[in-house]
């Protein structure tokens, strides 16, 4: 849907059509709203949108996309490309909110909807070494949210940290934007465990740390990862609600209790990531670090105090002339909350009207917020006091700095203050309160701190500095070189950048010093890796820690990978070479597919026994380590151990065992525990839980399908065929990551591979069919625990998401080949039989029907619904 299609309507805009394009012009100092009659529909879908536009001037807008009951369903930003988190159904009226003194041009705004989100983190994430979160971040529609923030980022770019932003929080969008130089993708909580698990990232760095953040940091197996929490006030200071919430012109604030309980969930996360050796909180004053600790009653482990930079390329010393002290600037958020202290500024302001040289001075009051007319309303009548009710840029700051000399800050409660150290870094001569970080960030020997509700003495200083226009320029030169001394780049940025630095080296040189390295490995943990330089960290990782790791062979298949695995496995064969010999191996080869890169790591093998672990999972480091110590006076043929599935959806990791019915460490034989009492009930040995003699699988003499999804499950028959003892360790190692994008084993992945499936189950067939090394015992197993699900799989897959004839009969024909093994007989049931025995004309129009005999059952339904009630009806009318 093109912009220039749109029929629009609004009051008070101008509207310019241009070729291609649509000027809009908002020129009063309120918001205002053009209207499309382009309606979208939607059937329980996400909304896709990309909307393109330049600012002519001012701040931009937003576009919005409202229900029939005008709730707002999802915002879009300029420039941005965005898709709703969630589905939607009904109708969406678009429409356009123009900033105040805004002019925009939109080039296009297209709108499609779809049943998956087009624009999701997987696109926009994970090509970073570090990831930043925050609740906030600078768009096109409000240029000062968490604007230091913004500022850190920019910097890191420069100095080369590769760092990209996750703005995260209750947002009703996802939406991938770009400002100034800086990629940002947004989105809500939801996503926020995928992200972190979508690869292992150097660091992570979190603003604004929450019970959100908390949960998710938790619950993402990172513990390897170094996570930088910063803290800016009222996010660590909570329980001082009362300075932080107490409205304007009242003592008394009582916590909601929503407020309560959330805050207590917080706590839990404080007491919890305080003691945490991979993370580091980075306070921005001394002050703040003190009362932290004091209200959460512990100790931060790791902590620095670093504050919020000032940018000095905007607000930089000018030299104020003297006439300039006539000239007082304040800029505020209008909240109703005390902490801001915007009633002492204006007591302090009356306060001076009633002094003789009032007339003589010039106020500029600026901020907006929710109780900005109630809060500035006495000030309206005094014609030299110029009430800007809007949001500034820092550059519109800077113009204002320069035209005063003086800025009224008073407040009641901050931890550093940065706006008030924005102006005294321009030069203004900063009048401010009597508190602990104020005493940290303002020189004291200047006279410019003030009792926090002593208006008048707010009042003295500017009449002081009124009167002695010398003592103004000297305070203000004074101030600046104090605020650029302690917020400049070297102060902070630099101060971040090293302290980020050296605790990332500090996490990734905890492998254990390797002293030595076995001459014959005990086992080799073979990695097919394609693709994989989001994952590959973590994994090897996991893997070095173990004190046992001088006795595996770790053997990187990279199977002709386009990104930056094969750079990554060549530095961990760096990094544990000594001599000739190294534990890494990396192993360059053209790509064949996952049962390629196990063939090759079967073959190269050197060690005693054989592990096959995906580069996107890992092994848990205390169980892994465990199982090496057992394995150096270990002889069986095939070692099972538990695995736990990390889920991306799911905040715990979900526990798999298989093997309760074995005795831990008693040696069984393989025939004896394929089937029936004794036996595997469910599945027998899995890629996941299996260590085999590497003798074992070379005697078996097989090779897996190259360029072929699922064939982990020819490996589960394949492997066992020269298999003969079994011992089952009371272990959990591996750790099986569920949430990749275009996992096999999702819906969409059987669809688009089903053709692989469908071969491997006829590869197996096959196998069982013509290797007479297979045991009885062990051809009974691969059939009913392998086959006969796989089987059941590709039925669902024809039939349920295909609905296809033609798929139905071509694998009907297939298996049918293979008659001794009863697999067509075992689905000879009701849906496969009669779809069978109609030679599947029926199976494309069964949705149809499917769709009518619902709608029939809940037309049924209701009708019953409705003579039940009035039956009832009847007979309380027959007993009165």
């Amino acid at each position: 849907m093109n912009i220039k299609k749109w029929k629009l309507r609004t009051n008070n805009v101008k509207i310019q059509h241009k070729k291609g394009s649509i000027l809009v012009t908002n020129d009063s100092d309120l918001e205002a709203i053009i209207y499309s009659n382009n309606i979208i529909k939607c059937r329980n879908e996400h909304v896709n949108v990309r909307f393109e536009s330049k600012i002519i001037k001012g701040v931009g807008g937003v576009l919005k996309l409202i229900n029939r009951h005008k709730e707002c369903k999802m915002d879009v930003m300029l420039n941005s490309e965005c898709s709703s988190t969630e589905s939607m159904k009904g109708y969406l009226l678009p429409i356009i909110v123009i900033k105040p003194n805004t002019t925009i041009e939109i080039e296009s705004t297209q709108i499609t909807t779809s049943k998956k989100p087009e624009y999701t983190y997987e696109k926009f994430m994970g090509k970073k070494r570090i990831l930043l979160i925050t609740p906030s971040y600078p768009s096109p529609d409000n240029l000062y949210a968490c604007g230091f923030v913004h500022s850190r980022v920019k910097e890191y770019i420069k100095q080369d940290i590769d760092v990209e932003v996750a703005c995260v929080y209750k947002y009703n969008s996802m939406a991938h934007y770009e400002i100034e130089g800086v990629t940002v993708y947004r989105t809500d909580y939801n996503q926020l465990r995928s992200i972190l698990m979508g690869r292992k990232y150097d660091a992570i760095l979190v603003h604004f740390f929450d019970e959100e953040y908390g949960y998710y940091l938790d619950t993402s197996y990172i513990k390897d990862t170094p996570i930088f929490l910063w803290n800016h006030g009222a996010d660590i200071l909570y329980w001082d609600y009362k300075k932080i919430y107490t409205p304007y012109f009242t003592d008394t604030y009582v916590l909601p209790q929503f407020l309560e309980n959330k805050y207590k969930s917080r706590d839990k996360y404080i007491n919890e990531f305080s003691k945490k050796e991979n993370v580091y909180w980075i306070f921005v004053s001394e002050s703040e670090r003190k009362d932290a600790e004091k209200m959460h009653k512990l100790h931060f482990k790791n902590s620095i105090v670093i504050p919020n930079i000032i940018n000095q390329d905007i607000f930089s010393y000018r030299k104020k002339a003297p006439e300039l002290r006539k000239k007082i600037f304040m800029i505020r958020r209008f909240d109703n909350t005390k902490k801001y202290a915007i009633d002492i500024a204006v007591l302090t302001i009356l306060e001076l009207a009633r002094r003789p040289f009032f007339d003589d001075l010039e106020f500029y009051i600026c901020g907006e917020g929710d109780y900005h007319d109630q809060l500035v309303d006495p000030l309206k009548k005094y014609p030299n006091v110029h009430i800007i009710n809007n949001f500034l840029s820092h550059n519109q700051i800077k113009k204002y700095h320069d035209k005063c000399g003086i800025g009224l800050f008073p407040t009641r409660q901050d931890t550093q203050g940065v706006s008030a150290l924005e102006a005294a870094s321009s030069g203004l001569a900063v009048v401010t309160s009597d508190l602990d970080v104020i005493h940290e960030y303002f020189d004291e020997t200047l006279n410019t701190i003030c009792p926090i509700e002593d208006f008048k003495a707010y009042a003295d200083v500017i009449e002081k500095l009124y009167n002695s226009p010398s003592q103004f320029e000297k305070i203000s030169e004074n101030m600046s070189r104090y605020t650029r001394a302690k917020c400049g780049i070297e102060s902070t940025i630099n101060k971040e950048i090293e302290y980020i630095k050296e605790n990332i080296l500090k996490v990734q040189n905890i492998i254990i010093p390797i002293s030595k390295i076995a001459e014959k490995p005990i086992v080799t943990i073979t990695i097919p890796s394609y693709n994989a330089e989001k994952f590959l960290d973590k994994c090897l990782l996991s893997l070095l820690k173990s004190e046992y790791a001088y006795l595996t062979e770790i053997l990187v298949i990279n199977d002709g990978s386009k990104d930056r695995t094969s750079e990554i496995a060549r530095y961990y064969e760096k990094i544990t070479t000594i001599g000739e010999r190294s534990i890494v191996k990396l192993i360059d080869k053209e790509n064949g597919g996952h049962g390629s890169g196990i063939n090759k790591g079967i073959e190269l093998a050197k060690g005693k026994y054989f592990k096959v672990v995906d580069a996107d999972d890992w092994v848990d480091e205390e169980q892994y380590n465990e199982l090496l110590r057992r394995l150096t006076n270990e002889d069986a043929d095939l070692i099972l151990t538990d695995y736990c599935e990390a889920r991306t959806f799911e905040s715990k990791l979900h526990k798999v065992e298989y093997y309760k019915n074995l005795t831990p460490n008693v040696e069984y034989h393989l025939d004896d525990v394929c089937i029936g009492t004794y036996g595997f009930k469910n599945w027998g040995p899995t890629l996941p839980t299996s260590t085999y003699k590497t003798e074992c699988l070379r005697n078996a003499n097989f090779k897996l399908l190259e360029k072929t999804f699922y064939v982990d499950m020819m490996y589960n028959a394949y492997s066992i065929l020269c298999i003969d003892t079994v011992k089952r360790y009371d272990l959990n190692v591996y750790r099986y990551y569920i949430g990749n994008a275009g996992q096999s084993v999702s819906e969409e992945g059987m669809k688009k591979n089903y053709k692989h499936h469908e071969n491997v189950i006829i590869e197996l067939m096959k196998i069982v069919s013509n290797d007479s090394r297979f045991s009885d015992e062990k051809r009974e197993y691969v059939l009913k625990r392998l086959m006969l699900p796989m089987v059941y799989v590709q039925y669902y897959i024809n039939l349920d998401l295909f609905h296809s004839r033609k798929k139905f009969m071509t694998f009907e024909k297939r298996v049918k080949e293979f008659p001794q093994l009863m697999i067509y007989n075992e689905f000879n049931k009701r849906n496969t039989k009669f779809h069978r025995y109609t030679k599947g004309i029926f199976v494309e129009i069964n949705p149809f029907l499917k769709r009518q005999t619902d709608i029939l059952r809940r037309v049924v339904f209701k009708f019953k619904e409705i003579i039940n009630h009035f039956l009832a009806k009847i007979k309380r009318i027959i007993r009165k």
